[in-house]
């Protein structure tokens, strides 16, 4: 009989230990729900891409208020934000104020693009 009540007991702590983690869980789920992430896109002049990529963006995305999408455009291409701007309140628009020609070193003349896309930053 004490071996028998020991094993129910030894069950008991164990079951009552996974409930407990499962509790965890649980609660650490509903904690992540909370979590807003947000989502960059930088774009310049590929309407097309800069569609491609909100589409997907959009479709995959479960909720607007937790995943807010901010769209940086870079050159003034007003097709690119033409396209943007179509989305309506899905997103928001942030245009680069400084438009100038960046003055690249000619051996980092390969490195241009990247500060550009530093600009957004």
């Amino acid at each position: 009989l004490q071996v028998l009540e020991g094993e129910v007991s030894r069950q008991s702590h164990f079951y009552n230990d996974v409930l407990h983690k499962l509790h965890n869980v649980a609660d650490n789920q509903l904690a992540q729900e909370q979590v807003t992430i947000a989502v960059l896109l930088i774009a310049c002049n590929r309407e097309s891409a800069v569609r491609r990529s909100l589409n997907l963006l959009l479709k995959y995305r479960p909720s607007q208020a937790r995943f807010p999408i901010t769209v940086s455009q870079d050159c003034g291409h007003q097709p690119t934000k033409q396209a943007i701007l179509s989305y309506g309140d899905q997103l928001s628009l942030i245009e680069q104020p400084d438009l100038s020609v960046i003055d690249v070193p000619p051996k980092e003349k390969k490195f241009k693009g990247y500060f550009y896309i530093a600009r957004h930053y």
